[in-house]
């Protein structure tokens, strides 16, 4: 299992494009989940993945403290197993970003 990881604040947009690009990557979706963190003033993030209906298995948790490490370490708690990516929530992904990890 591969976990892609990514906190957000105020930056809906930005996350938007990039959720579109990680849908996009040549994987077997089944194969990883995405951990959304949004911390900071509420912005509807929640909503904004819902909005998208991702084919990506995704765990949305908010963190009222604005700080992206401490936005975190909760998400880490909830992962059991596996590979952990980190990503920032403006990248853009190459269709093969995900299929890499596989060699």
């Amino acid at each position: 299992m591969t976990n892609v990881l990514i906190a957000t604040c105020g930056r809906s947009s930005s996350l938007k494009m990039t959720l579109e690009s990680l849908e996009k990557c040549v994987v077997d979706k089944t194969s990883f989940r995405l951990i959304i963190v949004e911390n900071g003033p509420y912005s509807g993030v929640d909503r904004l993945i819902e909005e998208l209906h991702l084919s990506i298995p995704v765990m949305y948790l908010y963190c009222k403290k604005s700080n992206k490490s401490h936005a975190l370490n909760p998400a880490l708690v909830k992962i059991r197993q596996g590979l952990v990516v980190f990503v920032d929530d403006d990248v853009r992904f190459d269709d093969s970003y995900l299929a890499a990890f596989w060699g």
